[in-house]
């Protein structure tokens, strides 16, 4: 693919042509086989409402999010790369999905970038917007984002049982703010009468070079809140996953 990996003061960074950049991400965001299943006496005693839906939920407290512009950037407006049958196909009951859950809506925008359907193993599909052009013209945030190695040392060696939640689409829980929404617009064709309309995301997506910062900030306030006890265990937050670590098994699943 032509892709070039640098080692470099400690980074690695993987560099890639931009006309590569959409195979990349599809290869990166496809859905591997589960190695295993979760033990079914933990299961049961998982608190139901922690488990995924297929309707994301959205964050109580959290503002809509300004995406601002850097000065003097002008709009982005990309043609949508030629996209086969299938995979218009495929991607229309998603797209149906997520406006009728509030995730997508129709608008008319200047903004226009474009988008890959890529399909899973289940034979559903996912959609990837490349949004390289949208990053290289909005301001950048300082992702105040935990090293994963140094957050660990905070556990001490007695708390020797786990619980990991990764939130699932949890950027699309924090809504944009309407005047900023037309920005992530993406065109889209009927497959079956050949008629284009444009899109455009109402929550934060994915792709977004500021969205794991955003996420993560607002995750921290929301639970700024909570304080275990000392012999309880201890709670550590990295972007939208959650580690709950404990003494006892029995603390772990309650």
């Amino acid at each position: 693919m032509g892709a070039v990996i640098r080692f470099e003061k400690g980074e690695i960074t993987l560099e890639v042509n931009d006309q590569q950049y959409m195979q990349i991400m599809g290869l990166l965001l496809a859905t591997l086989p589960t190695e295993g299943k979760i033990n079914e006496e933990f299961v049961n005693q998982v608190y139901p409402r922690v488990w995924a839906t297929d309707i994301p939920g959205r964050a109580k407290n959290a503002p809509p999010i300004n995406v601002k512009i850097k000065e003097g950037e002008k709009l982005v407006r990309i043609k949508q790369y030629p996209l086969k049958r299938e995979d218009r196909e495929g991607f229309r009951p998603v797209k149906e999905k997520f406006q009728q859950i509030r995730l997508l809506k129709e608008c008319e925008s200047s903004y226009n970038t474009p988008i890959l359907p890529i399909r899973k193993l289940n034979r559903l599909y996912r959609v990837v917007q490349d949004l390289q052009a949208i990053n290289k013209i909005t301001e950048d945030l300082y992702p105040v984002v935990a090293n994963p190695y140094t957050l660990l040392t905070a556990l001490t060696p007695d708390l020797t049982w786990i619980t990991v939640l990764d939130l699932k689409d949890a950027f699309f829980s924090l809504p944009l703010h309407e005047a900023r929404q037309t920005i992530f617009a993406f065109e889209w064709e009927n497959p079956k009468i050949r008629c284009k309309t444009q899109l455009t995301w109402i929550v934060l997506p994915q792709g977004f070079k500021n969205s794991p910062a955003i996420f993560g900030n607002q995750l921290a306030k929301d639970l700024e809140s909570w304080e275990a006890r000392s012999d309880e265990g201890q709670m550590l937050q990295y972007v939208d996953d959650i580690l709950i670590a404990t003494r006892t098994k029995e603390m772990c699943i309650t």
